[in-house]
């Protein structure tokens, strides 16, 4: 193939150039062996907002298999407490032998009469510190402990018997115990059903307790080891309320002597009378121990009460004008003077009304109490062999 000639210096200047030495621009653009760089950019951007919108399509339907695979969450349920689960303090569980303020046959204290103790101190605001329901064998007790006052101040509580039984204590600043307004405790003991705080308002604590059926109960309180006490005591089973017959022999009344004694037979019960009463036992040497102490003032009398062990000693009460002396012979220990001691307690101080203060003293197996009253008043005085307490109670 011929070569083609350089051009020579005359003819570029001359312009004479052959054509086919110029370049194509055209070719340089539209050439198709060539890409250019500005068409390569947007299909990338295609292709990798495809490449995206694949993965998160995958992501979303591993995620969702996952999720429905994988075992459901189970809610536990939200239990209502029941009254053990709230309360777990407030019933006992053991059932204790019969130890009631009165024979069951003492209508004066069991029957289905309203009942008040009346308030010691209207001055005094009281605290419930706790609240105990203890089953005993022929009667359910609800045992409220207080605090607040002198040693044997009370406030007012009232026991109403209408379907069932209101108590209401007035006077209380503060309830502490685990009780809590409008929550139950169920008990079914019997007769006897639930317990129930229905209200706290204006310093006045208001409890239901809820019977099958109408039951006789007793209300009193007392101080027992340093604990002020109000007691419910509501009689249970059927078969164990005891009614009363009506008795041919007339009851001693003031003034009138009791008959006689047998020779050598025990005596551990008498009735309201200002004469001369006599515990007579079995025991003839210095045996028995007076333990402790407690007494109460309730609506209708007070009560003072030696604990005893080892037997039931031999005791006479008489009354000399205003002055009630019990002497209880046959002890080996008197714990409350201690054997040979004396002393004294104002009983007025701490709440008594109609009685003033108790002197003791112990001398060569004998204790002397000698009580000072306002005035003479009919007293009773009685012995529980199977308790192991002596009773002294004088009638307001």
């Amino acid at each position: 193939m011929p070569s083609k000639s350089v051009p020579t210096l005359r003819a570029r200047r001359s312009g004479r150039v052959p054509k086919e030495s110029s370049l194509e621009r055209t070719r340089l653009v539209s050439d198709p062996d060539v890409a250019p760089e500005t068409n390569a950019s947007p299909m990338k951007s295609v292709v990798w907002f495809l490449v995206v919108i694949v993965l998160a399509l995958i992501t979303y339907l591993g995620l969702k298999t996952y999720l429905t695979d994988s075992p459901e969450e189970t809610l536990e349920p939200t239990l209502t407490p029941t009254s053990a689960e709230v309360s777990p303090n407030i019933v006992s569980t053991t059932v204790l032998d019969d130890d009631p303020i009165e024979p069951f046959t003492n209508t004066t204290y069991w029957n289905q009469n309203s009942k008040q103790i009346q308030s010691t101190s209207t001055e005094d605001a009281f605290i419930i510190q706790n609240v105990k329901v203890q089953p005993h064998k022929s009667y359910i007790s609800f045992v409220f402990e207080l605090s607040g006052g002198s040693v044997s101040d009370f406030p007012q509580v009232t026991a109403e018997m209408l379907d069932d039984i209101i108590l209401t204590f007035e006077n209380i600043s503060l309830n502490s115990s685990s009780l809590e307004v409008d929550e139950t405790v169920t008990l079914n003991l019997g007769s006897v059903l639930s317990l129930t705080r229905t209200e706290y308002s204006e310093k006045v604590d208001m409890y239901l307790i809820d019977l099958l059926e109408k039951k006789s109960f007793a209300l009193y309180s007392k101080v027992e080891d340093e604990k002020k006490l109000v007691i419910l005591d509501v009689l249970n089973p059927i078969e164990d309320e005891v009614v009363p017959t009506t008795q041919s022999t007339p009851t001693p009344t003031s003034g009138v002597s009791p008959t006689p004694l047998p020779a050598g037979a025990e005596n551990y019960s008498n009735e309201y009378s200002q004469n001369e009463q006599k515990i007579v036992s079995s025991v003839t040497d210095k045996s028995v121990k007076i333990t402790k102490y407690n007494y109460f003032d309730s609506s209708d009398r007070f009560t003072y009460n030696l604990i005893l062990s080892d037997g039931i000693p031999n005791a006479v009460a008489s009354l000399e004008g205003n002055i009630l002396t019990l002497e209880v012979s046959n002890l080996a220990l008197d714990g409350v003077v201690g054997n040979g001691g004396s002393g004294s307690t104002d009983l007025s101080a701490t709440g008594v009304v109609h009685v003033q203060k108790v002197d003791i003293s112990n001398s060569d197996g004998t204790s002397k109490y000698v009580f000072t009253l306002d005035g003479a008043r009919d007293f009773k005085l009685n012995a529980d062999e199977e308790g192991g307490t002596m009773s002294l109670e004088i009638k307001r």
